[in-house]
């Protein structure tokens, strides 16, 4: 911190461009750090700053100052005459900062730069997630999509960039992200992508990206919370082409919800409630539970169906004790306490053609063709 901390040095800009993980504020009792300064090393530095004073800052009521513990000669002992400590140690990339002769010490990561990609001419990325699962909040079951839909799915996302202005694009929001340190073994969040950048056929530089927004080149870890990088290469949930898929995959989880109602009768050895009243029973269950009544309506209609109070049907021909693969609940028109088998099922409720079905162990397929239909157990 230049000029003692005081207010007509310390420009903002300055601060934010220097972006310090420490500063030094070389004040007095009564010089520097003032009010300005204090709040722009929190406020306009884009990460978080640890600060050090040489004394204890009785101006302002003292209310401008750092922690107790970072202040070298503080307010109960002014005339200390300790000192601030710094030792760096760059084969290991960190730094120490020790308060007086005795004091705590503090390590802290040197600040490295992000990948350089500003010469790549291609990029190469290797997927390791599904993109729906990237895209979407909740991860699909694998029985909802058959291989030429997963195949398109994963066309929606680009393996390689050669186009300049997508990779400029890349290269930029990569370049805005933090570093945090170097650190030793795997995140604990799943593995995103592999990317490898090249400049005519020499690999330039290859990094991992984690979710969320984590890159790790070579141990060193950057932080890329808040930019797109490439998660911005995936679709999202307000891509067109996914849209028909996410709201296919909202439809099978309010099925699930639905069946989480049963599967405590199988736990309990009860009988399932009677077919014309099973929407009713599900609804009174969740009210005496606590949920709102529109917690409780929410679950009955498919998200791609449209208007209606519930989009589903029980089997009546399926018990507490049937067999798991027993079809217990599937896709109708819109409706309330709907019951019976095959003829009430209907694949118009979603584009692609076809409609949700789940089974007494919890499964949900999706059913697309009438012999899809009649290979169902239901019974």
């Amino acid at each position: 911190m230049t000029h003692h901390g005081l207010d007509l040095s310390n420009n903002p800009l300055l601060l934010k461009t220097l972006n310090p993980t420490v500063a030094v504020a070389m004040n007095g009792p009564r010089k520097g750090i003032q009010p300005r300064t204090f709040m722009d090393l929190d406020m306009a530095v884009p990460g978080p700053t640890v600060l050090y004073q040489i004394h204890y800052n009785i101006d302002h009521d003292g209310k401008y100052n750092t922690i107790a513990k970072c202040i070298a000669n503080p307010k109960d002992s002014p005339d200390k005459g300790e000192f601030i400590r710094v030792a760096v140690d760059a084969v290991k990339g960190t730094f120490i900062v020790q308060v007086g002769t005795n004091g705590p010490q503090q390590r802290f990561d040197i600040q490295q730069p992000p990948p350089d990609l500003s010469q790549c001419t291609r990029i190469e990325i290797k997927w390791c997630e599904p993109v729906f699962d990237i895209a979407h909040s909740v991860p699909a079951r694998a029985e909802l999509f058959d291989a030429a839909e997963s195949k398109y799915l994963e066309s929606l996302r680009p393996t390689v960039l050669e186009d300049p202005q997508r990779i400029k694009a890349l290269v930029d929001n990569i370049s805005r992200a933090r570093y945090r340190g170097v650190k030793g073994g795997v995140p604990r969040t799943p593995l995103v992508a592999q990317v490898r950048c090249y400049r005519g056929a020499n690999l330039q530089e290859s990094f991992t990206a984690y979710d969320p927004r984590l890159i790790i080149l070579q141990g060193r870890w950057f932080d890329g919370v808040g930019f797109p990088g490439v998660w911005g290469l995936t679709p999202n949930e307000k891509t067109p082409e996914l849209r028909p898929f996410i709201l296919r995959a909202d439809c099978a989880n309010k099925a699930d919800q639905l069946h989480g109602f049963f599967f405590g009768r199988q736990l309990d050895k009860e009988d399932y409630p009677g077919s014309t009243q099973w929407c009713d029973a599900i609804v009174q269950d969740d009210l005496a539970s606590g949920h709102t009544r529109e917690e409780a309506m929410g679950q009955f209609s498919c998200p791609a169906a449209g208007e209606g109070k519930c989009h589903y049907a029980l089997n009546p021909d399926c018990k507490w004790n049937s067999a798991a693969d027993v079809v217990l609940l599937f896709e109708t028109k819109a409706g309330w306490n709907q019951h019976g088998g095959l003829e009430l099922f209907t694949v118009d409720n979603h584009d692609p053609k076809g409609g949700c079905v789940v089974l007494n162990d919890g499964t949900v397929k999706f059913i697309r063709t009438e012999d899809e239909l009649r290979q169902l157990r239901w019974k």
